[in-house]
């Protein structure tokens, strides 16, 4: 009888690929996972908000706000998106390049 009609062999044959696309399957999601965004932070969106509408008023870009505080553009759209946790040096640094004193309440 020829071996492709035996049906172990077509049987392991068909249980290896199963299980090589469930590895692969599982990868992928796990790649998946890893890319995901966590959750901004309320008090981050707050800031990052306020940031955008005090450098609009400005007639700043990105850009130049990076420049003015010594920092690149993309940590510039990360913190006004809120994704970005800003120390108080930076912060301080933002409100002198918009002539603003920073002030925290706890409420």
């Amino acid at each position: 009888m020829p071996p492709y009609y035996d049906a172990g062999r077509l049987r392991r044959k068909i249980d290896r690929e199963k299980k090589r696309v469930e590895k692969a399957q599982r990868r992928l999601s796990e790649e998946v996972r890893v890319r995901t965004r966590p959750p901004a932070n309320k008090l981050c969106v707050d800031v990052g908000v306020r940031i955008r509408a005090f450098r609009l008023a400005a007639g700043l870009t990105q850009l130049k706000l990076a420049g003015i505080i010594n920092t690149s553009r993309t940590a510039i759209i990360r913190i006004e998106a809120g994704r970005q946790n800003l120390s108080l040096k930076n912060l301080e640094k933002i409100g002198k390049a918009f002539g603003r004193k920073i002030e925290v309440m706890f409420k």
